[in-house]
């Protein structure tokens, strides 16, 4: 029987998709083609050499491009490993009886819109990830988003279109934008409702159709924001973005807010996160900026959580029953400018001090 790596039975193959086994468990291998061989060449000469020179540090650095990639580790990222001998490279994943694409785990009566928000919680995580480490995921889709026999945990299928060199239209942008589709569509299955190209129409029909929640209004209300931004080219005053460029190989992201945009002119500032280490502009590096939108996931986790909260009764009301009673208790609270009440002759430490004392006060008044 063929072997590959000394390891893998082949048991078919098909062009460079191969199945194999090893100890009894069966794997897919995309197999991708080394450059030619000093060796395997008729005449070797000054012009040859320098190609081969060439086609050997691509391959070099093609295989550590991988091994960084098959180094990332995420609990929802579906494990796949990478390989090589004299002449191919290997792609190499695990074949899991007990996974199914996420398409085909549900149909709308199995999939409520808690286990929806447990998927685009957990695959969000995930590509987040992935691009913190300076990569794109270039695929995202219902058909490469998988759930375990249990229907528990959620994952990703992510490293292949690396392999394959496909990775050509791949940005923060576009995995945003194929995942905000993924999430839409998977909401759309939990309504039983045809999903259509027509992005505005759905959302129509979902609002004029269907009596949504709070949590699934704030849902719908992010996948538009997602959409829109992902391909979006202007930006706004306090947006929050990444900057993206590689270096020596390595793909690198920087955080920072937006201070100002000349819409006429595309002028744009930004300030760059204080955390962040000091970069040079250069000439020879293309930069690349998009929407920071894990500001946006976390002000919608901590408005999901506090509702949570507050369905469970886990949120103590101060005085609840006198505020009830007596509803211009619960008026809007408006802020007080404390420092208004400062005296130009004030030092730091009085100043602080008059901080704390009306600070007492208003939450005093507050309760």
């Amino acid at each position: 029987m063929q072997k590959i790596l000394w390891k893998y039975d082949v048991i078919s193959s098909d062009g460079n998709v191969i199945q194999a086994k090893h100890n009894d468990i069966t794997c897919t291998i995309y197999k991708k083609a080394k450059s030619p061989s000093k060796n395997s060449a008729k005449s070797f000469n000054e012009d040859s050499a320098e190609s081969f020179n060439a086609d050997s540090i691509n391959d070099i650095s093609f295989s550590n491009k991988m091994q960084n990639i098959v180094s990332l580790s995420h609990s929802n990222i579906i494990p796949f490993h990478f390989d090589e001998d004299s002449n191919f490279f290997y792609f190499i994943v695990q074949d899991f009886t007990n996974i199914k694409s996420i398409e085909s785990s549900f149909r709308y009566k199995d999939l409520n819109f808690q286990k929806l928000l447990e998927c685009f919680l957990s695959i969000l995580d995930c590509i987040r990830f992935i691009h913190n480490k300076g990569y794109f995921c270039g695929d995202i889709s219902l058909e490469n988003i998988y759930l375990d026999s249990n229907k528990q945990k959620f994952l990703l299928s992510f490293g292949k279109k690396y392999f394959l060199d496909s990775m050509q239209n791949a940005s923060v942008n576009n995995d945003i934008k194929d995942f905000a589709l993924s999430m839409l569509k998977l909401y759309c299955i939990s309504l039983n409702l045809d999903f259509s190209n027509n992005i505005e129409s759905m959302f129509e029909t979902i609002n004029n159709t269907y009596d949504l929640e709070y949590t699934e209004n704030e849902f719908i209300v992010l996948i538009k924001r997602m959409l829109k931004d992902s391909k979006r080219r202007d930006f706004k005053p306090k947006d929050k973005v990444i900057i993206q460029y590689t270096e020596n190989n390595i793909t690198k992201d920087i955080k920072g807010d937006i201070t100002h945009y000349d819409n006429k002119n595309k002028h744009l500032t930004i300030k760059i996160d204080s955390k962040a280490t000091h970069i040079d502009y250069r000439k020879d590096i293309k930069y690349s900026i998009s929407y920071d939108f894990q500001v946006e996931e976390i002000l919608w986790n901590k408005k999901n959580g506090a509702l949570e909260s507050l369905k469970s009764g886990m949120v103590e009301i101060p005085n609840l029953l006198r505020k009830i009673n007596d509803p211009t208790q619960l008026k809007e609270n408006v802020l007080v400018n404390i420092e208004s009440y400062f005296n130009n002759n004030l030092d730091s430490n009085q100043k602080e001090a008059v901080r704390k004392a009306l600070s007492l006060i208003l939450k005093a008044r507050f309760y």
